[in-house]
């Protein structure tokens, strides 16, 4: 017998001994008040246990099948519409990078030529983190508060499964997000995960680096244009972890700028347009590595000569206005 049929057979049985009740209530010194009494915790008893099959029921709840793969998701990506994207490897944008540099030459009018780097989603795969943390939080003691089966549900989730937000993730991995048992724990972990994906620890314990990214920064380190690592993390929070990350990673650090947030409530496209802007002025910008179409945008119109280059890892699926020039994609650096 399944739960839905148990669940059913249970309530009519409630039914009939609610009756019962009423009616022993209803004949005075039928039987004695304890009895009586001892009969109605026993139904309360056995009211509440209804009660609780009836959470679980609805927390198993999950989708029979497996539920559409969300736009912002690693299984299936969005492009914004009116752009012109070419896809490209590797090799290709080596080539492209080392004729624009070639072009405007390692010092042009005092400038010297950089190249830009974005980390998280670019350089670095944060995937690995938000699942690092998720895997935490199981272990936490807040975790025990939440019914058995919907933890068992959530620990099923994977690192296919994980896309540009925790929800994405619980999307990926089949839970009913119309359930309100499991938008409670997604508030909690979402709470938990707050703290700790922006603590400039967790980037250094768990994130992974895409395969191939390393090498290619230091192919341009080589060409002789310097590396500017500009990214939305706090500086005053996560300066000293990207720091410790490069270095663990071997990413070239020496005559490297390194860029981050001083106020973390600006917009990262404000803040990056503006950085770019400021980049700019001060030397002749090569190429431009950016996971986020919104963040692209405006630095391509900033400086479209510059060899731009979108890594299709995930992004915001924020919305982002026509860009008529040419970006480039890859899937790797490889």
């Amino acid at each position: 017998m399944n739960n839905k049929n148990l669940f059913g057979l249970l309530e009519d049985k409630l039914t009939e001994h609610r009756e019962a009740l009423r009616e022993l209530n209803s004949q005075y010194g039928a039987r004695s008040a304890d009895y009586k009494q001892g009969f109605e915790d026993a139904l309360n008893l056995v009211n509440k246990l209804s009660t609780d099959l009836a959470r679980e029921i609805s927390v198993s709840a999950v989708y029979d099948h497996p539920p559409h793969p969300h736009p912002r998701s690693r299984t299936y990506r969005s492009e914004p519409a009116e752009w012109w994207i070419e896809d490209t490897n590797s090799d290709s944008l080596k080539s492209f990078i080392a004729s624009r540099s070639n072009e405007i030459g390692t010092v042009n009018n005092g400038k010297s030529a950089v190249i830009v780097f974005d980390l998280d989603g670019t350089l670095f795969d944060v995937g690995h983190r938000t699942l690092g943390i998720l895997k935490r939080w199981m272990s936490s003691p807040e975790c025990s508060h939440f019914p058995k089966p919907l933890i068992k549900k959530i620990e099923g989730i994977g690192f296919n499964h994980i896309g540009y937000s925790l929800s994405h993730a619980f999307e990926n991995a089949g839970l009913d997000m119309r359930n309100p048992d499991v938008m409670e724990v997604l508030v909690t972990v979402e709470r938990f995960w707050r703290k700790k994906f922006f603590d400039g620890e967790t980037l250094v314990e768990f994130d992974a680096v895409y395969t191939g990214a390393s090498e290619f920064v230091w192919f341009c380190k080589k060409m002789g244009l310097k590396i500017v690592y500009l990214t939305g993390r706090s500086h005053k929070v996560m300066y000293a972890g990207t720091c410790r990350q490069l270095e663990k990673f071997g990413f070239p650090l020496e005559d490297a700028e390194l860029i981050l947030k001083l106020n973390t409530v600006t917009d990262d496209a404000v803040f990056k347009e503006e950085a770019f802007r400021a980049i700019a002025a001060k030397h002749n910008i090569v190429g431009n590595f950016e996971n986020e179409y919104v963040n692209i945008r405006g630095m391509v119109q900033c400086e479209p000569r510059a060899v731009h280059v979108v890594v299709d890892s995930q992004h915001s699926g924020r919305p982002v206005a026509a860009l008529p020039e040419k970006v480039y994609r890859i899937q790797s650096f490889a």
